[in-house]
């Protein structure tokens, strides 16, 4: 995946999985948690150290969006951030003194997201999808339009059977912000 955008884009690529998939470390269990979100951040920083990067470009699907839009409350560093089909409002946040189990909720942070205007924020959202519904998406653009931010949607049609798997989308969306283009 990391050769395939670093090609693609013209510039260094890092997949990065969220815990317990795709060969990295820890439990999925904590997903969606502060934990997950404090532990890819500090990732993050210490990658964005190592390596004497500026900042980073995201792009992410379902679990990795709803990262995503916990990261945008936390960074200020981030170009563009395109998140497809990710769970960005909930109803209700889970409260625990348990960083394992409390979990985050993106768009209780829409107030600072609001605020750095350097990132270019793009949702990628089928309106059928099955698994993540389209009102926590909406639900996100809308407060954060609300709070002055700037976030674009886009509406598509996905081709799998829950018309949940949008990252063709996501990439595409992610080159052209890339490239500066318009929406």
């Amino acid at each position: 995946v990391a050769t395939a955008l670093s090609e693609q884009a013209g510039m260094p690529g890092i997949y990065l999985a969220l815990p317990g998939l795709d060969g990295s470390s820890g439990s999925h269990r904590i997903r969606h948690s502060t934990l997950e979100l404090h532990v890819v951040n500090a990732a993050l920083d210490a990658i964005k150290r190592r390596h004497r990067l500026e900042g980073f470009h995201m792009i992410g699907q379902s679990g990795g969006s709803t990262l995503i839009g916990g990261l945008l409350g936390l960074r200020s560093d981030l170009g563009c951030a395109v998140i497809g089909a990710g769970v960005l409002s909930y109803p209700r946040t889970l409260r625990s003194s348990d960083p394992a189990r409390d979990y985050f909720n993106a768009a209780e942070a829409v107030g600072a997201i609001a605020q750095n205007r350097a990132t270019r924020i793009m949702l990628v959202t089928d309106p059928a999808d099955r698994k993540v519904p389209e009102r926590v998406q909406t639900d996100f653009v809308n407060r954060l339009r609300l709070a002055g931010g700037r976030v674009e949607q886009f509406l598509v049609q996905a081709m799998d059977a829950d018309r949940h798997g949008v990252l063709a989308y996501t990439r595409t969306a992610a080159l052209g912000c890339l490239r500066g283009s318009s929406t």
